[in-house]
């Protein structure tokens, strides 16, 4: 991941460099290369507030992206200090209304959640496993003796999920993770073999750790979807 971060803001400094050079080449917008920076990384804070929903990381750094151009919106009257309360305000009212919330619901094998709580899950397991985490912060174990297949669909949360107690049935399992503007963590015991498809959109898809190459291990098949977030899968 750390050297994913670093790529981006490598590809970042070369773009502002163009952007030296272009804008006296060429008819753009003057603006300073310390705002645009700044910005940028204004804009890097957002993303991860959205990703974590950290309301603080979101709206007040909109107001100061706002203050800084408020001759270029046309809102001069509204800044710095009513844009700045208004974007503290909000980011109180946000967390107050999303804080502590936990509805979860389980069915069978099957558990859901949207929740802006943490919730830890350890029970018995059949064959598959569904996992669905929302707006949260869950750790679910995988207590199963005939386990086949699994899928985790994360949006805008944290999930991680242990296959640490999992036996697989006629060793192999597959396994579907679907990440959007969140964070997987899935643990594997190093005695697994793995195979994973990867699909993967401005986000991080990483391995830690190895598995076994033996080809008579147990083996688990991932497909891995990623979209604006993370996804990791450890052995341990």
């Amino acid at each position: 991941m750390k050297d994913k971060k670093s790529v981006f803001w490598g590809v970042i400094i070369i773009l502002l460099a163009v952007y030296v050079i272009a804008s006296k080449m060429m008819a753009l917008p003057d603006i300073p290369v310390i705002k645009i920076a700044f910005t940028i990384l204004l804009a890097y804070i957002i993303f991860n507030g959205i990703r974590k929903l950290h309301f603080g990381e979101i709206f007040i750094p909109l107001a100061i992206i706002a203050w800084m151009f408020d001759k270029a919106l046309g809102i001069e009257n509204l800044t710095p200090w009513p844009v700045l309360i208004a974007a503290v305000l909000l980011s109180i009212g946000f967390s107050m209304i999303f804080k502590k919330r936990r509805f979860v619901v389980k069915s069978g094998r099957d558990i859901s959640m949207a929740t802006f709580d943490n919730v830890d899950i350890n029970e018995a397991d059949g064959s598959t496993i569904t996992v669905n985490n929302t707006f949260g912060e869950l750790s679910k174990y995988v207590n199963s003796n005939d386990f086949t297949t699994g899928e985790i669909k994360n949006t805008f949360g944290e999930t991680r999920v242990y296959f640490n107690n999992a036996v697989m049935a006629d060793g192999k399992a597959t396994l579907y993770i679907d990440n959007t503007f969140g964070e997987v963590y899935v643990y594997l015991p190093n005695t697994w073999r793995m195979e994973m498809k990867r699909n993967n959109s401005l986000g991080d898809i990483s391995v830690k750790g190895t598995g076994n190459n033996d080809m008579d291990a147990p083996f688990i098949k991932i497909e891995a979807n990623n979209t604006f977030g993370d996804i990791s899968i450890r052995f341990e």
